[in-house]
């Protein structure tokens, strides 16, 4: 109990006391927030300015740059994961048969996973309709209508 109550009677370092000091550290804090907000303009002018002007003129070109670049990413992405998974299995002490059978059937068991989801949905929205479809007034009222 004394414990609790010599610690409440303990001044944090953290809050300052005066006017004085709070300004000051509402000031270092401004600062860093302008410095922080020139610093992303700055930056926003030197790489998405000449980005977009590029875009605009050029569009064909741009625009199978930014398909080739998006669909390089993506594969990249996917193939990183990819080992990753087989050599965390493998250091788990999998076989090579198990992890060739994983990384075959586990795209499988996400296909139908999402299946799945898609199916829920759909009978969940049907159900919605279901119910609303003969009460025009429930209809009126979810649409906003006074």
């Amino acid at each position: 109990m004394k414990k609790m109550i010599k610690m409440n009677k303990d001044k944090n370092s953290l809050e300052s006391g005066s006017i004085k000091d709070k300004m000051k550290e509402l000031l270092s804090i401004s600062g860093f927030t302008l410095l922080a907000a020139f610093m992303a303009l700055i930056l926003a002018d030197l790489v998405f300015f000449p980005l977009a002007y590029y875009s605009v003129r050029n569009v064909d070109i741009f625009n199978i740059l930014f398909r080739y670049t998006a669909v390089i990413f993506t594969v990249s992405v996917l193939i990183i994961l990819l080992v990753l998974k087989i050599r965390t299995l493998h250091k788990n002490g999998n076989t090579l048969k198990s992890i060739i059978r994983y990384v075959f059937l586990r795209p499988f068991q996400y296909a139908g996973f999402l299946i799945f989801v898609l199916i829920l949905l759909s009978l969940l929205i049907t159900v919605i309709y279901l119910l609303f479809s003969s009460n025009y007034y429930h209809l009126h009222r979810l649409a906003g209508g006074a």
